[in-house]
């Protein structure tokens, strides 16, 4: 028997409908609606013009534009047409819900009983027509009836390619298609498969194992091998076995917390091993088992699926914040996580804790960065190991001191504090666009933006914590995330001058400060 071990920088990237997998296509509400909205209206544009003049843009880069060249415009017809005729039943979902959202303005305060009989069938009996106590009406989904429903394994698939560089398309503009240098495979995400290949990294998998399980038509065995080595792959972590605890920075907002009885990771999203002149820790540096796993939002650069995907076998628990049930804007992410194959999801709500050896888990409340949408899956977390505190601020927006203030005042002192930092946002449609269902001036929501904390509210949080160490962090800046966020900050950003204001300032204070970049660690003993 012959081993093989999957090589570092293999992607398997989770796909729907043939775009990448993020919270948004997984629930089969806000995927309606991004099909609809989005995925048609990009693919279509693209057929009719082949976006030329744009592709080779970078400013376009985060938008929805196709980062693929005239010669893809047939493949992309064809997929839009398949789109079209396998996605009908979740079009007219999209339809339903667009039209309900504009009946329910009819009556003006008055009962909605009488609308129900007018609804599209598509959204029959998913739904209660509500008014909140200010008599604005809106819809409140049955979303355990909607996914028994409408949600199917069938669009799910794994596009297997290799990474050389920090460069790949947009996520949001470019639909993934079946090319020589892919393999395209029709996987549910839930499928133990998925962790048997991952695993053969560093554990490898049986030659004829792997091909029994996947089925392959012959054709396709030398595009999977090209995928495998004969050799084993290294790991470098070394479990941490000190009497303290390490902390690194893997980029971005995600964190790995270790003692020796526990690791922690925070709002995973993992560089793939190749070479590259940034420094960085990648899925190499990993331990074997990650004890929870903590998910602040479900933003695709803190909640990637495609991460969980490849770290899944190692995990034993995964935290999320509870979401709004039954609003459209808000799916839960428990939910999408046990469709994905996931067992242990912690579902919190602000102040709840998950204790620890030797410490806990606290959940706080996550204000702003959602562009004021009542959007209730979104936590911050202080993790409290022998004795300090680790506070991990992600995105949110210092608006409101208070809240924090009162956070913090059972929690006592709070030494270490990550901080996101990116105080000048996209405005609301560039990502919740596809959602909206009634007309709206963009002119008068330009102040609406998923925006973190500038220098003043960043600095008002440190003071009212007392904290010792504050480190600005999910600013987005490492090159391997362009697919994801796809931000390139000039000298003369708010968001660097801004925190470049505030390390100045925390320093001059006596406080460990700097803006985090590739790779970071601290020992705390």
């Amino acid at each position: 028997m012959s081993k093989l071990y999957l090589k570092p920088n293999t992607i398997l990237e989770p796909l729907l409908w043939n775009w990448h997998a993020w919270s948004h296509l997984m629930s089969p509400l806000t995927a309606s609606m991004h099909i609809k909205n989005r995925h048609l209206r990009i693919m279509q544009r693209f057929v009719e013009t082949g976006s030329k003049p744009q592709v080779k843009n970078q400013k376009f880069e985060g938008g929805p534009v196709v980062q693929l060249d005239g010669s893809f415009a047939r493949d992309v017809e064809r997929l839009l047409n398949k789109t079209l005729d396998e996605c009908q039943d979740l079009i007219a979902l999209a339809e339903g819900i667009e039209d309900a959202s504009q009946k329910v303005l009819e009556p003006a305060g008055k009962t909605l009983e009488p609308l129900y009989d007018s609804l599209q069938p598509a959204v029959k009996g998913l739904l209660e027509l509500v008014y909140n106590l200010d008599f604005q009406p809106g819809l409140k989904f049955y979303e355990s009836l909607v996914w028994q429903d409408y949600y199917s394994t069938q669009p799910q698939a794994i596009a297997l390619s290799q990474i050389h560089s920090d460069r790949r398309p947009f996520i949001l503009g470019t639909p993934v298609l079946s090319t020589a240098d892919n393999l395209v495979l029709p996987l549910p995400f839930a499928s133990s498969i998925i962790d048997d290949i991952q695993r053969s990294t560093q554990h490898g998998i049986e030659r004829q194992t792997l091909l029994d399980q996947l089925q392959l038509d012959p054709s396709q065995l030398d595009s999977l091998l090209r995928f495998f080595s004969t050799e084993p792959i290294a790991t470098r972590h070394k479990r941490y076995d000190g009497e303290g605890v390490r902390v690194r920075y893997y980029g971005h907002a995600c964190l790995l917390i270790e003692s020796k009885d526990t690791a922690i990771l925070i709002d995973p999203l993992i560089s793939y091993d190749y070479p590259a002149e940034i420094e960085r820790f990648t899925y190499s540096d990993l331990p074997d088992q990650i004890d929870y796993v903590l998910i602040t939002h479900a933003h695709q650069d803190h909640f990637s699926i495609e991460t969980l995907l490849k770290i899944r076998h190692r995990v034993k628990n995964i935290v999320v914040p509870r979401n709004n049930r039954g609003d459209l804007v808000d799916p839960s992410l428990k939910r999408i996580l046990q469709h994905m194959g996931f067992a242990n999801v912690i579902e919190l709500e602000e102040m709840d804790q998950v204790p620890l050896p030797h410490g806990e888990i606290t959940a706080i409340p996550f204000i702003g960065e959602h562009a004021e949408l009542d959007i209730q899956t979104k936590l911050v977390y202080n993790v409290r190991l022998h004795g300090r505190s680790y506070f991990a601020g992600a995105d949110l927006n210092n608006f409101d001191g208070d809240v924090y203030r009162r956070s913090f005042r059972k929690l006592g002192e709070i030494e270490v504090v990550f901080i996101g930092m990116e105080c000048d946002g996209g405005p609301i449609h560039w990502l919740y666009g596809p959602l909206i269902t009634r007309g709206y001036d963009k002119e008068a929501t330009r102040s609406r933006t998923l925006s973190g904390s500038d220098c003043a509210k960043a600095s008002a949080l440190i003071e009212s914590i007392g904290a010792k160490h504050a480190y600005v962090y999910s600013m987005g800046e490492e090159p391997w995330l362009n697919y994801i966020m796809n931000i390139n900050y000039s000298p003369e950003a708010l968001q660097i001058i801004e925190s470049d204001r505030f390390i100045r300032q925390n320093q001059q204070n006596g406080l460990h400060s700097r803006r985090l970049f590739g790779k970071d660690e601290w020992l705390f003993s």
